[in-house]
């Protein structure tokens, strides 16, 4: 008996763990993902497709966005605009910042009291605000040093 070569959308949505509606909704927005159609334009994957799909299915299980998916498949990376600047930060006054300094950061080495009177594209942020910042790089760190299965 000989190996499988085409599966309708269930049979590889079941193959891959994933519904078919997930997949119909991939191949919408990733155009690398080009199933056959029969006459009555029902889609048939083929065998060297599903380790794709279930590539997809793990990325987004991993929290990777579909685009993001896409960028994978295509250039086997990730490039995100992480919001940063390369323009220097506008402090308000070097008196606005009061008290010795505090030591930094031993994670990100950032110094986040005297950064918390700095100005980010003219508006005064705080605090609070740049350590959701800091955590959102950990977070970004974390994802970068930990290679795709």
């Amino acid at each position: 008996m000989s190996e499988r070569i085409w599966f309708k959308i269930g049979e590889a949505a079941e193959s891959v763990g994933v519904s078919a509606r997930e997949i119909r909704y991939w191949e919408k927005k990733i155009p690398e993902i080009r199933p056959r159609r029969s006459k009555g334009n029902l889609r048939h994957f083929h065998r060297d497709d599903l380790p794709k799909l279930k590539g997809i299915a793990a990325w987004v299980g991993n929290g990777y966005t579909v685009a993001e998916c896409r960028e994978l498949l295509v250039n086997g990376s990730i490039t995100r605009d992480l919001g940063l600047y390369t323009d220097e930060p506008e402090t308000i006054s070097g008196n606005d910042i009061s008290g010795p300094e505090p030591l930094p950061d031993t994670e990100t080495g950032l110094n986040i009291n005297h950064f918390s009177q700095v100005k980010i594209m003219g508006h005064a942020s705080s605090k609070l605000e740049l350590e959701k910042i800091i955590d959102s790089v950990r977070v970004l760190l974390t994802r970068l040093q930990n290679p795709i299965s």
